[in-house]
């Protein structure tokens, strides 16, 4: 696996071929257009056609009890708002492993009511000129006992495949939303190659899915996380990149109180974060030549509802700039546009989303921003920063400086935190905000670095995953001060990356800001 990862991302340095050169994205045709057509679209020319869509969660991937109403009269209702709003396409997350909606035992058939359901909704969908997504959705049992559950997930996708092999390529399948828990990146990689070789082989020539647009998402819950470990297949170009991005998690998650009071100010600072997770995905869509679909973003109503605007807006013009399509989530429930209780559209959350060709407006700059501290490192002196690694991890490290530059070369590359390059002495004040800037570069890209504000042991604010890409670049760790520390220590984690890696860091600041 480390062979295989580290041959291909090492020529990540020598691309130069950008996601966002692509065509500007056009409305989706008629349903049936693309069929009279002499083959379906590509991977590359359906997700210019996908466009922006929305998901309908809160319909299919519920468990049992779950008091979802998925009656027709009132799904088909909230599919021609969708429609009504622009939307180019819909994403349907469906559970089909509940016990009431297929057989438990083999050969775990579908119950033929729910098929013939979910069939009436996706026409629905498409005879509204929308494009449809359909995936497996909340399948827990498959995530916590992949193996015994594999022979139900390769027959419910024979089952799937079969029952919508005549329809147009504006259906498309997703393999399976959020990868976790046991199904590992390992399991994951095996997984989705045998659900795809079923969905290509399902039926006979004539069937439609062998040329049908399929979506493979990522491990660790779908994020770019672990996305350079996914082995996305290399002669299908049928297929697209699916990944979902919930960061900074504690603005997008508020519904957990710990969160809770977590801002988004939509300053550069806390822009940059996000579009070195986006340079990430584009250097591995880049080298695989395939084409990026964000299947869920958003944040929920606990969030202030202006942050929220701003963050989506924000993410829409940059989705759109780098040549993604996308789907937000979600139409209804907490993270939605429609309020179930009061019955009524969020219609600043709507425009913003709506407005993702007009150019970004300019990043917010906050009233106070002071520089309290500024790196000073030098052959002699690593100006307070010192490697610590846990040896029974089978973490081990060297570090060296040199003139401006912190050096630390990977010799055991153990779990994530068994590697620590660390600075104490940093006070911060409680709903402050924060930010530590500095520039990077490493002998592998893709490496992985986790950065933690901390203080006595406890987490002072949100940590953040960057990605180092390999050339000289400049990453961001934002966070808000959740209580006020007079010493409180950054840490950046290095471990789990490349055995015989160089990670160099230079030009440090940490920078507080503020409005009166």
């Amino acid at each position: 696996m480390k062979i295989f990862i580290n041959a291909i991302l090492a020529s990540f340095l020598l691309l130069t071929v950008s996601c966002s050169g692509k065509e500007p994205i056009d409305g989706p045709a008629p349903p049936g257009k693309d069929k009279d057509t002499p083959g379906f679209l590509t991977g590359m020319e359906m997700n210019k056609k996908l466009g922006h869509g929305i998901n309908l969660g809160g319909a299919y991937e519920g468990q049992a009890g779950w008091p979802y109403d998925t009656s027709p009269e009132v799904l088909q209702g909230y599919i021609s708002k969708i429609a009504e709003l622009g939307f180019e396409h819909i994403r349907f997350p469906i559970n089909w492993e509940r016990p009431d909606r297929s057989s438990e035992t083999a050969p775990y058939k579908i119950k033929p009511e729910f098929l013939a359901e979910i069939k009436t909704t996706v026409d629905f969908a498409l005879s509204k000129g929308l494009r449809v997504i359909i995936n497996m959705h909340n399948h827990d049992a498959l995530m916590e006992n992949p193996d015994g559950m594999r022979p139900m997930f390769r027959e419910q996708w024979r089952q799937i495949a079969n029952a919508f092999k005549d329809y147009s390529d504006s259906l498309l399948f997703e393999i399976l939303n959020e990868p976790h828990s046991n199904l590992s990146i390992d399991k994951w990689n095996d997984f989705y190659a045998d659900a795809l070789t079923i969905i290509r082989q399902n039926t006979t020539s004539s069937s439609n899915n062998k040329h049908r647009c399929v979506l493979i998402g990522v491990a660790n819950y779908g994020s770019a996380d672990v996305l350079r470990f996914l082995e996305f297949p290399v002669n299908d170009p049928y297929t697209i990149l699916t990944v979902h991005l919930y960061n900074p998690f504690w603005f997008t998650h508020q519904d957990n109180e710990q969160y809770v009071g977590t801002p988004w100010l939509d300053t550069e600072s806390e822009r940059e974060v996000i579009r070195r997770i986006t340079d990430y995905i584009d250097d591995y869509a880049a080298y695989r030549q395939i084409p990026v679909h964000i299947g869920e973003f958003g944040a929920t109503e606990y969030a202030d509802p202006q942050d929220r605007i701003k963050y989506t807006g924000f993410l829409t013009k940059l989705f759109t700039q780098r040549g993604y399509s996308w789907s937000f989530f979600n139409f209804h429930y907490s993270w939605g546009i429609y309020n179930l209780t009061t019955k009524q559209y969020n219609q600043p959350l709507i425009a913003a989303i709506s407005d993702y060709k007009k150019p970004l407006p300019a990043a917010y700059v906050p009233d106070h921003s002071t520089v309290l501290y500024q790196s000073d490192i030098s052959a002699s002196d690593a100006d307070g920063w010192s490697l610590k690694v846990n040896p029974g991890s089978g973490s081990a490290a060297t570090m060296s400086t040199s003139t401006g530059k912190i050096s630390v070369k990977i010799t055991g590359p153990g779990p994530y935190r068994g590697i620590s390059l660390s600075k104490s002495g940093l006070s911060v004040q409680q709903g402050r905000r924060y930010a530590l800037s500095f520039k990077t570069a490493t002998t592998v890209p893709i490496q992985k670095v986790l950065g933690i504000f901390e203080e006595g042991g406890s987490i002072v604010g949100e940590e953040s995953s960057l990605y180092l890409r390999g050339a000289t670049d400049t990453y961001y760790h934002v966070f808000t001060a959740q209580s006020t520390q007079p010493n409180g220590k950054m840490t950046f984690y290095l471990g789990g990356n490349p055995n015989g890696s160089t990670v160099t860091i230079e030009d440090i600041q940490f920078t507080e800001f503020y409005d009166d």
